[in-house]
């Protein structure tokens, strides 16, 4: 796959990637059902978000999307925390 001038392609690979470790993940940890139900929000951050608004040419927008990583960072500590403690 040649990656070339399509970078939301690659981040759409990329984040799939994550969120598949994330559910295998969780499945692995038998976190219980609300981990999973709330997997939605953090990938909807990411698929969402982050690719529709990512424009490669731009640094100001690239800059905003990257400090949202804190946030995805956040969101997947307490879904986490979440998924272990109920």
């Amino acid at each position: 796959i040649k990656f070339k001038g399509n970078s939301k392609q690659f981040l759409f690979i990329c984040y799939l990637i994550l969120a598949l470790c994330l559910i295998f993940g969780g499945y692995l940890m038998e976190f219980s059902w609300i981990y999973f139900l709330f997997l939605i929000i953090p990938i909807f951050h990411l698929f969402v978000y982050q690719i529709k608004f990512f424009e490669s040419e731009n640094p100001e927008i690239c800059l905003k999307l990257f400090k949202s990583n804190n946030i995805f960072g956040l969101i997947i500590l307490i879904n986490i925390l979440i998924g272990k403690i109920i």
